[in-house]
């Protein structure tokens, strides 16, 4: 049966596509496009003779040839040696090769191990110094019912978030905590209670102390963050949480 103008023109187009890319590990979409297109006419061809086994059709249909080498071969690949082997002891396998040829779809087949996909290598990073951020933790209900973020009138607070409900009680003077420096505080200290497994750890021995503790500084003044924050420590040592 002699080659159509049509499969020359296929064989040709796989060739050139090999040609541009044999350089390369891989194949182009066109040669692996027209390697395809040849072996189903080469299997369509086998077909129409007779004598293609059940078995045989499914395993020539099973293949995915990869693309066309530099000598028109159409590739196929193999995930190990062994069923590289095996395809090539296969009839059906020699068959289509020369069917291929004869139709002028390709110069033959070719078998190989298909190459493992290479990993990307990332880039190590190197951490300099302490940590940028170290964990801090919080009484867990506070989670959830905060305390007041502005000034509350009165000596009672409540605020309740689905079942959970907190109530907080002050004298009328000082009054209730509110704000962030109340927050801080108790961030502070669960965070010491945790980190010490104790019931009772240092807190320093004065309020500018404790303060320091947490990185607040001593600056004064009616608006100075030390005298904002003795006020709701005052605040918080006198309410009582329920």
């Amino acid at each position: 049966m002699a080659p159509r103008s049509g499969d020359k023109a296929c064989c040709q187009a796989a060739r050139e596509a090999a040609l541009q890319h044999q350089s390369t590990a891989g194949f182009s979409k066109e040669a692996r496009n027209a390697a395809q297109i040849a072996c189903l006419k080469g299997m369509g061809a086998l077909e129409g003779q007779g004598g293609l086994s059940e078995p045989d059709s499914r395993f020539l249909r099973d293949q995915r040839p990869c693309g066309v080498d530099g000598e028109g071969r159409i590739v196929l690949e193999f995930a190990s040696p062994s069923e590289t082997a095996e395809a090539g002891g296969r009839a059906v396998v020699t068959r289509l090769a020369r069917e291929l040829r004869a139709q002028g779809l390709a110069a033959g087949m070719e078998r190989r191990v298909a190459e493992a996909p290479r990993k990307k290598r990332r880039a190590r990073t190197y951490r300099k110094g302490p940590p940028t951020q170290r964990v801090l933790y919080l009484p867990t209900f506070l989670a959830s019912v905060t305390l007041p973020r502005s000034r509350v009138p009165g000596a009672e607070f409540k605020r309740v978030n689905g079942d959970i409900q907190l109530s907080l009680l002050a004298p009328e003077e000082p009054g209730l905590p509110y704000g962030v420096y109340p927050r801080l505080a108790l961030i502070h200290l669960t965070t010491q209670a945790l980190l010490k497994r104790e019931r009772t750890f240092y807190v320093g021995e004065s309020a500018n102390e404790f303060l320091a503790l947490m990185g607040i500084g001593d600056s004064g003044g009616a608006n100075g963050a030390s005298t904002r924050a003795r006020d709701q420590l005052r605040r918080l040592c006198v309410t009582s949480f329920s």
